[in-house]
């Protein structure tokens, strides 16, 4: 008997959705993403290599898009901008669902590599752990 494997990052149809209940709630949600398949691309370019692209593509999202991007508690600090989590994902709290398709498409344009994508309310919201764990 095989263990049933989870998916790991959710549907544009579902982060819209949730996106939509968490923006009503509290006004923001935290959108995240981890790199597709990081286990075999970290040794194939580099761990370094392949870190300092994540780095550099979420400076380039939080200076592209300020309007959108809020910020929020995490981890007992206050979070502004996308930040590197469990070095192969990446985390940020926006203000507008529309921003989900700008931030995947610039991420598609600009990454050698995919990333997987997904919304929770907050960083204890179980959505968060499956997505960047």
């Amino acid at each position: 008997m095989s263990a049933k494997k989870v998916r790991k990052g959710m549907t544009r149809v579902e982060m819209y959705r949730f996106g939509r209940k968490f923006i009503k709630k509290n006004g923001k949600f935290l959108l995240l993403f981890d790199v597709v398949g990081s286990k075999i691309l970290g040794p194939e370019i580099g761990h370094r290599k392949m870190w300092k692209l994540m780095d550099n593509f979420m400076k380039r999202v939080n200076k592209k898009f300020p309007e959108h991007i809020v910020s929020g508690p995490l981890a007992l600090k206050e979070l502004r901008g996308f930040k590197r989590i469990n070095s192969d994902g990446g985390i940020g709290f926006v203000s507008s669902v529309e921003v989900i398709d700008l931030i995947i498409e610039f991420s598609e344009k600009h990454l050698p590599f995919r990333l997987s994508w997904g919304v929770a309310e907050d960083e204890w919201d179980e959505r968060c752990k499956r997505i960047v764990c």
